[in-house]
């Protein structure tokens, strides 16, 4: 690979004289923002984000401020009929509830108090009522002396005919209408929004909500890892701090890593493959071969189901080897531009923040756009909500929800914008420190550079290349709901087929649609970073003419660029599995080893080592893919500016 000579090539993307490109994009996209603020004025008048910060009662009044409760009946909690509470019980004291007044006499089913009972009863719009028995409901009546009759209201010659229930009735001071008492038991507040049951039959009924409803799984969850927010800040830390490990790894040990990863990529398909054929020749069983047969809709027997996956193994471990042997030259050199790009990354560890500050800058438009949409579709009337059928929440009109679906579509394309404006100030740093930097002292580069050269990117991105980044993120959005649409739809068919033959058919159809889709979207990304490198070097490139560009010039090879692709995926898979195997394993060994967490009096113990470990993994896998995300785009641009200086040597020479 080419290495660039002192002299050579001395302009960066700092001294390149900047002109608009693609400013017609710029039309198009200010045209989409102003029926995105059509949306937003549908929303106002239709929505009620009020919705967004509380649930209704069964009757669809919204409870702000206040907690769902589920009222007790003889089976336990009714858990269609919430109603709205002031606050929760903390023992069995009643709670008081405001229903609707009573409407129409189909909601008189089973006619749970009567309208004569006593001054101050609220009409209770038959809760309770369905399925489930009566609770137990406390009201008020006025205190009336020995011998005197209540008064009595006048009749309603067109009022329904009610049969005669028992009520429990308990004396109180008057109530207001519509106000009604019902048994408490002992509760607690849970993410502001539900009365929690400490009564563990009752537990056990709130808890199958989950199967429902997801918002009631993810209060759960988040609530029991609060206490443990210290250990999570520390497995944050131990992420952080093995990702940098790793990228010194590869940029010292890229070539070992690579050959190390080869030959398992080589021996561990044929290796499988070999185990599975011996238990086939032994005429052993296993699951896979059952599972196989299964997949195979009885076409392949259990028996044979050893000796297909003992051949793919073995097929595969030979490909593998052969692909190994005629790209080795182009995998070392991808394996340079891994290194490479390990070694900018350490000399700028700034572009480690950038993807942490991209999503940053994400998380406004992510909120506001989340909060539209669901304004949109949950706006419209509340007929009756019950919260074990979460599409009751749902009932917009045609406009509403046509303007839901606008709004989706534009989210989609603000987020990709918001990506390529990220991709476009790595790519530009990368390249920056290539044709400056590269082959240089660490400690010749100034530790305020990285964050300039940033900053300058950012500028140059909006103010000179805005329509070139909206032209490609415009392509990558229509790509993906394309894709997404097709393969709903091919899912769809498949699920809609009886014959075995025909489902698998169309299974694979559908696999194969969308590995094809998945293909052509990767390509078009990688397609879009590549004109993107053409145009932060050259600055007056349009998209279309940058990529023709980049790609009849610079990459001449593809599969040098193919190779760095591989490489960098490999690589970058291996470190996010051991950033959040490291994270996990550690923090499990830190919390049964250090009493502070073991010992069960101290205000950070951890009840559940394991659980707070998985979400330790799972954080650290986050933060892995999140700090080694610019890792791919710096190596592509790494192998870029050695194709451009190659092509300029060239260019010299003749």
């Amino acid at each position: 690979m080419p290495i660039k000579k002192d002299g050579k090539l001395a302009r960066t993307p700092l001294d390149v004289q900047r002109s608009c490109t693609d400013c017609c994009c710029i039309l198009i996209f200010a045209a989409a923002l102003a029926g995105l603020g059509a949306c937003i004025y549908i929303a106002h008048d239709k929505g009620d984000i009020t919705r967004l910060e509380s649930l209704p009662d069964y009757q669809g009044t919204q409870c702000v401020g206040k907690y769902i409760f589920f009222p007790q009946d003889e089976g336990g909690l009714n858990l269609h009929k919430q109603v709205c509470v002031d606050a929760c019980p903390t023992a069995s004291e009643p709670v008081t509830t405001i229903l609707k007044p009573f409407e129409t006499a189909r909601r008189l089913q089973g006619g749970l108090v009567s309208a004569t009972q006593g001054a101050g009863i609220a009409e209770t719009d038959s809760l309770l009522f369905g399925s489930n028995p009566s609770p137990q409901v406390t009201t008020t009546a006025e205190t009336v002396g020995e011998g005197v009759q209540p008064p009595s209201e006048p009749e309603d010659p067109f009022a329904p005919q009610l049969q005669e229930t028992t009520v429990v009735v308990t004396t109180m001071a008057p109530a207001p209408p519509g106000q009604v008492r019902l048994q408490g038991y002992p509760s607690v507040p849970l993410a502001n929004v539900l009365c929690f049951p400490k009564v563990g039959e009752f537990q056990g009924q709130v808890m199958g909500i989950t199967g429902s409803n997801e918002f009631f799984e993810i209060a759960l969850d988040i609530n029991s890892l609060t206490s443990n927010a210290e250990v999570l800040w520390m497995a944050v830390a131990l992420a952080v701090i093995i990702a940098f490990v790793f990228l010194c790894l590869v940029e010292y040990l890229g070539l070992f890593l690579m050959r190390l990863s080869l030959a398992f990529v080589v021996t561990a398909p044929a290796a499988i493959g070999c185990y599975f054929l011996a238990m086939w020749y032994q005429d052993e069983t296993s699951p896979i071969a059952s599972q196989i047969a299964t997949w195979s809709q009885g076409y392949i027997s259990d028996d044979q189901g050893l000796l297909v996956a003992g051949t793919v193994g073995v097929g595969a471990s030979i490909i593998f080897g052969l692909l190994a042997c005629c790209q080795y030259s182009s995998l070392v050199k991808a394996t340079e531009a891994a290194q490479e790009a390990a070694d900018c990354i350490m000399t700028m560890p700034t572009l480690l923040a950038e993807p942490i500050l991209s999503l940053i800058l994400k998380v406004p438009f992510i909120v506001g756009g989340v909060v539209l949409i669901l304004v949109l579709v949950t706006s419209g009337d509340y007929q009756s909500v019950d919260l074990t059928n979460p599409s009751s929440l749902f009932n917009p009109d045609d406009l509403a929800l046509t303007s839901a679906v606008y709004a989706t579509f534009m989210f989609f394309w603000l987020m990709e914008l918001l990506h390529y404006i990220s991709v476009f100030v790595v790519i530009y740093t990368a390249e920056t420190w290539y044709f400056k930097h590269y082959g240089t002292s660490r400690t010749n580069f100034c530790g305020t550079c990285g964050p300039a050269v940033m900053l300058s990117a950012y500028c140059a991105a909006v103010t000179s290349h805005l329509g070139s980044l909206i032209f490609a993120s415009f392509l990558m959005v229509t790509l993906r709901i394309v894709r997404w649409i097709v393969k709903a739809f091919l899912s769809a068919q498949e699920g809609l087929s009886t014959n075995p033959v025909t489902s698998c058919i169309a299974q694979a159809l559908s696999i194969f649609t969308d590995a094809c889709l998945a293909c052509v979207q990767r390509i078009l990304d990688l397609t879009s970073q590549v004109a993107l490198m053409d145009i932060a070097y050259h600055g007056d490139s349009g998209f279309c003419g940058a990529t023709q560009h980049a790609l009849e010039v610079i990459f001449t090879d593809r599969s040098q660029w193919l190779a760095v692709e591989g490489v960098c995926l490999v690589f970058i898979a291996v470190g996010i599995a051991g950033i959040g195997a490291g994270s996990c394993v550690l923090t499990y060994m830190i919390t049964n080893s250090f009493t502070r967490y073991t010992d069960i009096e101290s205000p950070n113990h951890v009840s559940d080592p394991r659980e707070v470990a998985v979400v330790a993994g799972v954080i650290g896998v986050f933060l892995g893919w999140t700090m080694l995300h610019p890792f791919i785009t710096i190596a592509d641009t790494m192998a870029y500016c050695h194709g451009f200086t190659a092509y300029e040597e060239k260019m010299s020479a003749q």
